[in-house]
């Protein structure tokens, strides 16, 4: 049995559209928070595949994400959220 099916994410998606809520919330898309240029947190990843303190590549269910700067030290972690902080100066998205 198949967990996400296109069928299933269509449905999803419409009624994300028609009650106007958070797609982040119903379709696990990922949700970056930007405060600044020091802090990062990030909602619906998948797994952290990469992290030095000049670049952390985070991956999610639309493709991985990769964050550069200096002094990036992870603040806080758990299942389905991370929050990172340090000088970033650039983010990239991986399709």
């Amino acid at each position: 049995m198949k967990k996400n099916t296109k069928k299933d994410n269509k449905l999803a998606s419409a009624i994300v559209n028609i009650f106007e809520l958070p797609p982040e919330a119903i379709l696990n898309t990922p949700l970056i928070t930007l405060t600044g240029r020091h802090s990062i947190t990030l909602e619906n990843y998948t797994c952290l595949a990469e992290y030095t303190p000049d670049h952390i590549k985070i991956n999610t269910r639309e493709g991985g994400i990769h964050l550069y700067g200096s002094g990036i030290a992870i603040k806080e972690i758990s299942s389905d959220s991370i929050v990172l902080a340090g000088s970033f100066t650039r983010l990239e998205y991986e399709i």
